[in-house]
């Protein structure tokens, strides 16, 4: 018995047949289009011609052979390149894509080469949608993204969205846009400014599908660099990011995020731009209201990094009361009890004196680490919270106020924890507990 989604090699043979079956009808449909156009010295192939009885058996063996399938292109890129017949450039471009769906990908560019790209490039441009879709189709399996882009795709696409152009032609942009600035290549600066071009006028369109491939290139234009990030900040896509993220969209509402961190990971004055923008109001509204598990996390994930910044931004969380809206969640939804116990950490780590104090007037901050540390079993959340306490220790005075018990029940806790055969939490226990006894020692023995 086969596994399920397995294919036969049966299978693969009989849609291998299905394929060469249908390139040799596109064929004999180029031939007679060709013929009809007095273009057909473009096609002929060894004994190919109108006029010879044993022509279709020559397409048939062209089809079948792929050597001889390989010796087609030249010929198909003369079309494209020479002659400005639409009817008969439809059906070269139809062959060329059955072209590259039988044989693969590494032979074809190869024997399209620089000039035959370049020519597909062109067509991008056409007014004719199919043409410009087909070729974009067929320079999307060039894995090559540094040679494409070296050919002026971008540029020949930037030109190509500014006139009025289908819905499908621009779903095939961003999708195009989207396995570029996902791929491996190491983009240059101008070239990820020639995308934010592109993208800056796609962002604006009311269509989910090319919105979700827009959000997701600019997730990935903005993933490593500041300098990507701030080519972003002018491009002037941020303000739509908010409406799209505002619109509650579940589809955009990851990559709408995602790319806001991506922004606020950047350098403090990119971060400061988007919370002066209101960013923590409107990510606050969307945990308050229906929203799920994986966009929580991103939204806590967003809370931490701007809770290390060194510009004063933790102030704006205290301020809105997201501090104490993230203890509720790691008391009540366990799937971003890590995400959230990292916003207080860094809080507790990278906060003024005045920004702890604050914390531990207003909730009672002492006693929120040591039940969570006491509850909680989840390794993660409880090697946040150590680092949390130690965090705090260094920035009071005084014995915390804790009950006897409690302080017998969390010191428990800790001697544990820096027994733990994991050496990334065993280590931070124990630097609490040297941390405690040099502080507390004699009064923490005298009360245990």
């Amino acid at each position: 018995m086969e596994e399920c989604g397995v294919r036969s090699n049966d299978e693969e043979k009989k849609d291998e047949s299905v394929d060469e079956y249908t390139l040799f009808s596109a064929l004999q449909n180029l031939w007679l289009t060709a013929s009809c156009e007095n273009l057909l010295d473009q096609i002929n192939h060894a004994s190919i011609e109108c006029r010879q009885p044993n022509s279709v058996d020559h397409l048939k063996q062209t089809a079948l052979n792929s050597g001889d399938r390989l010796n087609l292109i030249p010929k198909l890129l003369e079309i494209f390149q020479c002659h400005n017949c639409i009817e008969t450039q439809l059906e070269a471009m139809s062959v060329l894509s059955l072209l590259v769906k039988l044989d693969k990908p590494g032979p074809i560019f190869a024997k399209l080469n620089a000039d035959g790209i370049s020519s597909l490039v062109k067509l991008l441009s056409s007014p004719y949608d199919e043409l410009a879709i087909k070729s974009l189709q067929i320079l999307q399996k060039c894995t090559l993204f540094e040679h494409l882009l070296n050919c002026g795709l971008i540029q020949e696409l930037a030109k190509a969205v500014m006139v009025n152009k289908s819905r499908r032609f621009l779903r095939a942009v961003t999708s195009s846009l989207l396995l570029i600035a996902r791929g491996e290549a190491s983009l240059r600066n101008e070239i990820v400014i020639d995308l934010l071009s592109i993208v800056a006028i796609l962002i604006h369109y009311d269509n989910v599908e090319i919105l979700a491939d827009i959000l997701w290139t600019l997730k990935y234009l903005t993933d490593y660099r500041d300098e990507d990030v701030q080519n972003a900040i002018d491009a002037k896509v941020i303000p739509r990011i908010f409406d799209i993220l505002a619109s509650g969209s579940p589809r955009l509402s990851m990559p709408a995020l995602k790319t806001l961190g991506n922004v606020v990971a950047g350098n403090s004055r990119q971060a400061k731009l988007v919370v002066d923008m209101k960013l923590l109001p409107l990510l606050k509204n969307i945990l308050s209201t229906k929203s799920y598990a994986l966009e929580q996390k991103e939204i806590f994930w967003i809370f931490s990094n701007i809770a290390v910044d060194e510009s004063g931004l933790l102030q704006h969380l205290i301020n809105e009361g997201i501090v104490l809206m993230t203890f509720n969640y790691v008391h009540k939804n366990s799937y971003v009890n890590n995400d959230a116990t990292w916003v207080i950490t860094n809080a507790i780590k990278h906060g003024t004196e005045t920004q702890v104090i604050q914390l531990l007037e207003s909730y009672n901050l002492i006693e929120f680490l040591c039940n969570t540390l006491l509850i909680y079993e989840d390794l993660q959340v409880l090697y946040n919270i150590t680092l949390a306490m130690s965090a705090l220790l260094k920035k009071i005075e005084g014995l915390p106020d804790l009950s006897q018990d409690t302080q017998m029940n969390v010191m428990r806790k800790i001697e544990f924890l820096s027994k733990h055969h994991e050496s990334w939490l065993n280590e931070p226990a124990n630097q609490l507990l040297s941390l405690i006894n040099i502080k507390y020692g004699e009064k923490i023995s005298q009360s245990c």
